[in-house]
């Protein structure tokens, strides 16, 4: 696995993980994956996300895509629709997180000129209908985000060392504080609107790598230590929860943390 590599579990056994330009479906938690490619669809490494094993958006450079027959067939969203109001370009997708059907968030970077001057900008997305129509907010740059409710969303970029979280769909965003060695680009997730899971992680003087567990129960207020795991690659780069089962890419592959390990 790779930090191109996704995945994505509306299950504690139904799961979805792209890996080397293809998408694979799990039914029994990761023991054995099958291909889920449509003979007409050519993945890319674009951000996905599934709501359950019928219902899933892919984004795939500046296109937004949805499946409604379990990746059998793929409709077109019209991306630049998200960035319509300021007559802007999508250069790509960086992530997309549905919580149903209509309620959906995408994080995307654009081309814009300002006073003929070429620059980029993230805008982060949200959709109350299916991605008809957007609201959009520009913020730091890109990250992790996770939409756990009809209203609720929660953000964070490389550029803040914060935690963002929406309740009103993105009309207001407050600001929570992080554990001090937080990077914006370290993986988090929410199984709701209270508990969450952060991973962070760094290189140690003996080269090892360190990932570093965090835990809120309190809609990220504050974090608590769990656990660390350590490799001699890379750490974990995308983390997924699901209602008693934690699901991590790192270097070595996919592990799989139920509530019997420390980590969960």
């Amino acid at each position: 696995a790779s930090y191109d590599t996704k995945v994505d579990f509306v299950t504690e056994d139904i799961g979805f993980i792209q890996y080397h330009g293809s998408l694979l479906k799990t039914m029994d938690g990761g023991s054995s994956w099958s291909s889920a490619d449509p003979d007409s669809f050519m993945y890319s490494y674009g951000p996905m996300c599934f709501i359950d094993d019928q219902n899933g958006f892919y984004g795939d450079k500046d296109k937004l895509y949805k499946t409604s027959d379990g990746t059998q067939s793929w409709d077109t969203i019209h991306a630049n629709d998200m960035t319509s109001d300021f007559s802007s370009n999508i250069k790509y997708i960086g992530m997309v997180d549905f919580h149903d059907k209509d309620n959906g968030t995408a994080l995307v970077n654009v081309n814009s000129q300002v006073n003929g001057i070429q620059n980029n900008q993230t805008k982060i997305c949200i959709t109350e209908d299916g991605g008809n129509s957007w609201k959009v907010k520009e913020v730091g740059g890109m990250g992790f985000l996770k939409q756990v409710s009809s209203n609720t969303v929660f953000f964070t970029n490389y550029q803040d060392s914060v935690l963002f979280r929406s309740q009103n769909s993105g009309l207001s965003w407050d600001t929570l504080a992080m554990p001090d060695n937080f990077r914006g680009f370290s993986p988090m997730d929410f199984k709701n609107e209270m508990e969450g899971h952060l991973v962070i992680s760094s290189w140690n003087d003996e080269g090892i790598n360190e990932s570093i567990f965090y835990k809120t129960s309190n809609g990220g207020q504050s974090w608590n230590f769990v656990d660390s795991i350590h490799s001699i690659y890379s750490g974990v780069s995308f983390l997924v929860l699901t209602e008693n089962t934690a699901y991590a890419i790192q270097s070595g592959g996919l592990l799989r943390l139920d509530q019997s390990s420390s980590i969960y």
